[in-house]
């Protein structure tokens, strides 16, 4: 190795040696810095997320009460104006009965309404029996239609339900994934703090046989270009000789077709 080639490679060392000590200083009060500012932002982050968690459930309780109380109240008022309407109904039919009975008779009503929600006990002294059976299916009815926006109110509210707790299921999910997240982002900084802070003899080894590793290749390059070439040139030799025979065989066939006399021609080739 030269003189020049020494102080060169000399230069370059230090030069590479004071860059590796300011990078590992600015690296080192860099992450110092970047951990403790993406900390607060992390601890900021999360206590955003779970008032915002909070304010979501609440809501949602809220909606859901405020619906299944409009529908209890809207099943209460129509089961109350069914009701009514009967109460006029038999009011009107035994009304009626009185009038084109005995004037001393007199009508006594009792509503009574048990746990089926349905009539259990009435006068029927002064109904016949075709009014008796058609009030009797009307209750019927009445009960069969309340039992089933009973059981559809019933399926709505399990349906709000289970949708209150998939809601609480992906909250705590979204939760949890947040925390792996957290975790797993300190540990690569930790892993890229601990790798930063190696020793710079490590490094240097690792530049030295990068550098012997370059030269090397280099000059195996320059072995297989000098052969690569060496090859190019025979081949093209060779070419030259077939681009010539080829002429002297095209001339032959030129002038074999121009005279149209290629036997003799051929047998005098041979």
């Amino acid at each position: 190795m030269s003189i020049n080639e020494q102080e060169l490679q000399n230069k370059v060392e230090k030069v590479v040696d004071n860059y590796m000590k300011r990078a590992k200083s600015f690296h080192r009060q860099r992450s110092s810095i970047s951990m403790n500012e993406e900390q607060r932002d992390l601890t900021q982050e999360i206590a955003e997320k779970e008032f915002q968690k909070n304010t979501l459930l609440e809501e949602l309780l809220k909606q859901i009460s405020l619906i299944i109380d409009n529908l209890i109240q809207r099943h209460l008022f129509d089961f109350q104006n069914q009701l009514l309407h009967l109460q006029n109904e038999l009011y009107q039919l035994k009304t009626k009965q009185f009038h084109i009975g005995s004037q001393e008779s007199t009508i006594k009503q009792t509503l009574v309404l048990s746990k089926n929600s349905s009539f259990t006990d009435f006068n029927e002294q002064f109904l016949s029996e075709d009014q008796i059976k058609n009030l009797k299916n009307k209750i019927k009815n009445l009960k069969e239609d309340v039992n089933k926006k009973t059981q559809y109110h019933d399926s709505l509210i399990n349906m709000l339900l289970d949708q209150q707790k998939d809601l609480k299921e992906n909250l705590r999910k979204n939760q949890y994934d947040l925390d792996v997240k957290s975790i797993e982002k300190r540990m690569l900084d930790q892993i890229w703090l601990s790798v930063e802070t190696q020793s710079r003899d490590f490094v240097e080894t690792k530049f030295h046989q990068l550098k012997q590793l370059v030269e090397s290749n280099n000059q195996k390059q320059k072995e297989k270009d000098a052969v690569m070439w060496t090859i190019v040139n025979e081949c093209k030799c060779e070419m030259d000789k077939m681009n010539l025979k080829l002429n002297s065989v095209n001339n032959i066939l030129h002038e074999i077709k121009e005279n149209n006399n290629w036997f003799p021609r051929i047998w005098k080739a041979k």
